[in-house]
């Protein structure tokens, strides 16, 4: 189980009156942090709980006690989120020292930090600083609420970057942090199965190869592409992107084992094709 570092009254008085040997070893800091959390209540009422002695180890100036205190806070965000907030600035500075070695580690415990204070625009810029640590928790068995959270800011954010881009193609490169992101969206959705849920990502990121991928890798392709038909239509309020989507069908539709040419009447007659 996560380490809980608890801290009772007599057991944080107790602990003012010991005096460290100036020569503690990186070790020995680590233990002491770590054994707070065995300190017992003396009073009847509940054991206090912080993370102060995590976050203490953070002004220490070797890095390894840093990367040894982010870590332990990753694990215990959820419950602490309230008193590291106090101290987000040293966190924040860590991910900005490019000389601190564990960057990513400190800007995802800054983005889960910002995520429980409802500042999300902070949460997606640090989260995607956090680089694979982050892209790995979309792999994971159970995502929590923050990566679904943070991942619907990163499709609001692609689709507002590749909008720009196709009306204005001068304008900056598209993140390839926010790229990185949605390929690993699309990865676990194809590893799982997912396929209506990577239709409804590539129409959303607008993302026409991603859409032809999932058609053909679909078990049931004609089933796919109805299922995509009717999403274009209902979803998809650009009438120039809707019927890039339409062209795309029609091909796909006339591959199939037995054509289904309803479909491609269909789908001609909302491209007002005669052809």
């Amino acid at each position: 189980p996560s380490v809980l570092l608890a801290c009772s009254e007599f057991g944080t008085r107790t602990r003012k009156r010991v005096c460290q040997p100036a020569t503690e070893s990186c070790a020995d800091k680590m233990a002491t942090a770590t054994m707070t959390a065995t300190v017992p209540a003396m009073s009847a009422g509940p054991a206090l709980t912080s993370c102060r002695p995590l976050i203490a180890l953070l002004d220490e100036n070797d890095q390894t006690l840093k990367q040894f205190a982010l870590q332990k806070m990753d694990a215990v965000v959820d419950q602490y989120w309230a008193e590291m907030a106090d101290h987000i600035e040293e966190i924040e500075t860590l991910y900005e020292d490019d000389k601190f070695g564990s960057r990513e580690l400190a800007a995802l415990v800054a983005s889960k930090v910002h995520y429980h204070l409802e500042q999300f625009s902070e949460s997606l810029t640090y989260a995607l600083g956090a680089g694979t640590l982050f892209t790995t928790q979309i792999h994971s068995g159970k995502p929590s609420q923050y990566v679904f959270t943070i991942l619907s800011k990163v499709i609001d954010k692609y689709i507002a970057e590749r909008a720009e881009k196709e009306s204005n193609p001068e304008a900056d490169p598209i993140d390839p942090r926010l790229e990185a992101i949605v390929e690993s969206m699309f990865d676990r959705c194809f590893e799982e199965g997912n396929i209506k849920q990577a239709v409804g990502i590539a129409l959303e990121a607008r993302r026409l190869d991603k859409l032809e991928e999932c058609i053909n890798s679909s078990s049931d392709r004609a089933s796919t592409l109805s299922y995509t038909l009717e999403a274009a239509q209902s979803l998809i309020t650009s009438r120039h992107f809707r019927n890039k989507v339409l062209k795309v069908l029609v091909e796909l539709y006339r591959t199939l084992e037995t054509p289904d040419y309803q479909n491609i009447c269909q789908c001609l007659m909302l491209l007002d094709d005669a052809k």
